[in-house]
């Protein structure tokens, strides 16, 4: 034990020096401070738990620390893991009302997730050896355990397992640090429904918690006495819950960007059945014609009699590239919508072909830079049926219209969209109704929801 407290020692004063800037761990360094450590052999990895009211701990098994913890980030991962898992699961009302809920398994096997991804995401890229201790190729929910980098799309075998890995790698990408808890309830629910029968193994692979009585655990020196009533202390609790922002609640801001980052990860799974390559190239469609205007039997005569003719015919084929192309409904009705699914497009923007599309009772086109400055003009009211026209004109073979519906396309136009074309169509509004899915649909390839309504 000897070796293990030297190295203990040497890897904690690093951490501390290492990570005291960092936005989050500085908090769970300040934590440490007032946590019992200790070594236990009797249980198979770590694990944090209350000793009395006042005094809490956390224990490691030696072997798992000396095949794991290699370096000060591997010691990081594993004091910041246990800690957040205390402060989040017991200290926090959302945490407690989330094991209730779901119960003491599932809720642990979804927050073990989440979790880590704050970790990762907080190290920046730091090395870890420790995420050998997860076996990706187990599949969801295992493999969402694991840094972005190990994770691969064939470990995801079902849909919606496969919207959690494209969720997690949209966070790491564009969300903040701690933006992922407020996903934490839709990710259990999504444990309980699609992996519950493997929540009893998924928790021995990543976790111990209680249990391992029977070994006398080894102290580490210089972190308290052992039944000594050492306390977080509240300032830094409340300090670690403000950054975590609301976990778990149903204020509007958080419902707001709730929706908005699930808008994105839909858009990219919905886009990605779209596209015909890994580079998000969408398909090009063949054109009728060259870059010369066509000519009809006249103007052959006049070509063979040598004389200039003024006038052609237009090209019936227009050209065509790589991308998709936006119709986004700027009605009155949608206007506080667009600044959100604004936000949204830009996780999609390689596919986009702009200008964007605008449309109320006409089409109109609108510029990238004034998408992104939010300028667009509008006429008032919603008609599908311009849509429709301008499509089969331009002979644009996958679209995306943005609507709050409140209109029908005709019957004819809605069944040469529906079987011609690629339309996704995102539905936005307070509140959905049913008559609006069932008109969208009608000459939709697919239809997503953008719904800002309040959870009861």
């Amino acid at each position: 034990m000897a070796i293990l407290e030297k190295k203990f020692k040497q890897q904690l004063k690093e951490l501390k020096w290492k990570f005291y800037r960092f936005y989050l761990f500085f908090e769970i360094v300040s934590a440490l401070k007032h946590i019992e450590i200790s070594f236990n052999e009797a249980i198979p990895t770590a694990r944090i738990k209350r000793i009395t009211n006042d005094s809490i701990k956390i224990e490691i098994s030696p072997s798992f620390y000396i095949t794991y913890v290699k370096t000060a980030n591997d010691l990081m991962f594993v004091l910041a893991h246990e800690t957040l898992h205390y402060i989040l699961g017991h200290l926090s009302s959302a945490g407690e009302k989330l094991v209730k809920k779901y119960g003491h398994k599932i809720a642990n096997a979804a927050m073990d997730i989440v979790i880590n991804q704050i970790i990762y995401k907080e190290l920046r890229g730091e090395p870890l050896e420790i995420t050998k201790f997860y076996n990706e190729q187990l599949g969801c929910p295992v493999s969402l355990a694991v840094p972005p980098v190990k994770m691969k799309p064939h470990h995801f075998k079902r849909e919606e397992c496969m919207k959690w890995y494209e969720m997690i790698n949209l966070y790491h990408k564009r969300m903040g640090t701690l933006e992922i808890l407020h996903y934490l309830n839709d990710l259990t629910e999504h444990i309980k429904n699609a992996h519950s029968e493997e929540v009893e193994a998924y928790e021995d692979i990543v976790r111990s918690e209680g249990g391992g009585g029977g070994g006398k655990p080894y102290k580490v020196p210089g972190k308290g006495k052992r039944g000594s009533k050492v306390k977080i202390p509240e300032r830094i609790v409340d300090e670690i819950l403000k950054k975590v922002g609301g976990l778990g609640g149903d204020s509007e801001e958080i419902m707001i960007k709730k929706a908005r980052v699930k808008l994105k990860a839909d858009l990219l799974s919905a886009i990605r059945e779209m596209a015909d390559d890994e580079e998000g190239g969408v398909e090009e469609m063949s054109r009728g014609g060259g870059v010369l205007p066509f000519y009809d039997r006249k103007d052959f005569l006049f070509i063979a009699r040598n004389i200039p003719n003024v006038l052609y015919h237009g090209n019936p084929f227009p050209e065509e590239t790589r991308g998709i192309r936006i119709y986004a409904d700027v009605s009155g009705s949608v206007e506080d919508f667009l600044p959100h699914v604004f936000y949204a497009l830009d996780a999609i923007k390689n596919w986009i072909i702009f200008p964007i599309y605008g449309f109320s009772t006409e089409v109109f086109p609108i510029s990238r830079k004034d998408l992104l400055k939010g300028k667009y003009s509008t006429t008032g009211g919603t008609d599908f049926n311009c849509i429709a026209r301008h499509i089969m004109k331009k002979r644009f073979r996958k679209a995306i219209i943005i609507t709050d519906g409140g209109s029908r396309m005709d019957k004819k136009y809605a069944e040469h969209l529906k079987s011609s074309f690629q339309i996704l169509t995102i539905l936005v509004g307070n509140e959905i109704t049913e008559y609006d899915k069932k008109e969208v649909a009608k000459f939709s390839w697919h239809v997503i929801k953008f719904e800002l309504k309040r959870e009861v």
